[in-house]
């Protein structure tokens, strides 16, 4: 088992991929006419009451309901998220004629992954941590809640996810802490 100091002092690299925000306008939004009038889109209301927009810049999915809820799936961070919103919205402007106003725009989820590159004994991490569930026959990973009760999925290989952040630094940090208990805990194996 490596020592302590054998492992590199600074933090792993963690990269945001996912950030899903929501919003709600002031009043309904007429999705039959933005479904003939936006590129790329998606809008089937008898299988999923949502149109389905395919943003290319920023490059983000955007699920819009009649009721005035907008949600941003698939930005790469919370500015590119919140832009997404306010670009559509401008977009609604425009077609429908009518101004749009929104509430705040809200982050719902930021996902982050980080590779640290030594495998990790997921088994030995569950056995110390009570909030650690290990079940090798249902999912290949450990699933982790932290101190500040953020989700992190530990994989042999040495693969973090984060899950259920409300903003990018919440999700760096729940990766960083996982990363020092690791450490502490005597769970990682070595290089792979």
């Amino acid at each position: 088992m490596p020592k302590w100091r054998s492992f590199p002092s600074m933090l792993p690299d963690v990269t945001v991929v996912n950030v899903i925000a929501s919003t709600k306008s002031d009043r309904q939004i007429d999705l039959e006419l933005l479904s003939t009038q936006l590129k790329y889109v998606d809008y089937e209301p008898e299988i999923f009451p949502g149109l389905i927009y395919r943003r290319r810049n920023p490059k983000t999915t955007i699920i819009i309901f009649s009721t005035g809820k907008i949600v941003s799936i698939g930005a790469k961070s919370e500015k590119n998220a919140k832009e997404s919103i306010l670009s559509t919205i401008s977009e609604i402007t425009r077609i429908e004629g009518e101004k749009i106003r929104v509430g705040k725009i809200k982050i719902e989820n930021v996902v982050a992954v980080s590779d640290i590159g030594y495998e990790i004994d997921v088994k030995n991490f569950a056995n110390h941590k009570n909030n650690a569930a290990f079940r090798p026959r249902r999912f290949s990973g450990v699933i982790y809640r932290t101190k500040d009760n953020m989700v992190v999925l530990i994989f042999r290989s040495g693969k973090l996810i984060s899950l259920g952040a409300k903003s990018e630094q919440q999700a760096k940090s729940a990766i960083y802490s996982t990363y020092r208990t690791l450490i502490e805990l005597g769970c990682i194996i070595g290089r792979r």
